[in-house]
């Protein structure tokens, strides 16, 4: 799962996208993406770091069983 912050001056978008497709193309694609505009490198705001939390748990539910 991939997780940006569209103001993130650390690791630009384009790096992590460029990443992305190097999964693909070696056979495991990514299997979330997450965006916030307003947030850089780390979720700050709790609503985005609850909404984050919650995709990796569903994440790992699905990848590793309950």
């Amino acid at each position: 799962m991939h997780v940006y912050g569209g103001e993130d001056r650390i690791v630009a978008i384009a790096k992590g996208n460029a990443m992305e497709i190097a999964f693909e193309r070696a056979g495991k694609p990514v299997k979330g993406y997450v965006l916030k505009e307003d947030e850089g490198h780390g979720f700050g705001k709790l609503e985005n770091r609850v909404e984050n939390y919650k995709k990796i748990l569903d994440f790992h539910k699905i990848q590793f069983g309950q």
